[in-house]
């Protein structure tokens, strides 16, 4: 069964242009985890889910919506673009 919790996780990894493995260690969550989540046996908790939206808003996000969150303090790793 396929939930949004489900597809949101599996969306920001791969927004993020990364591995599991390499999702995982970005976030500091074991990998069994984020398999765990991808795969809907477990379903993250709220701050989690939250997170994950703010990666995928990155990734999305224009250049100028990047500057604007990173001036508000949200610069993540994972919106290198030398790391995709």
């Amino acid at each position: 069964m396929t939930t949004p919790e489900k597809i949101l996780v599996r969306q920001a990894r791969e927004k993020a242009g990364l591995t599991q493995a390499a999702f995982a260690q970005r976030i500091a969550t074991p990998v069994a985890t984020l398999r765990d989540w991808e795969h809907g046996r477990f379903v993250p908790r709220g701050g989690v889910i939250c997170f994950l939206k703010l990666i995928i808003k990155i990734a999305f996000g224009s250049p100028k919506d990047r500057d604007d969150q990173v001036k508000h303090g949200v610069s993540l790793a994972l919106a290198k673009d030398d790391d995709r």
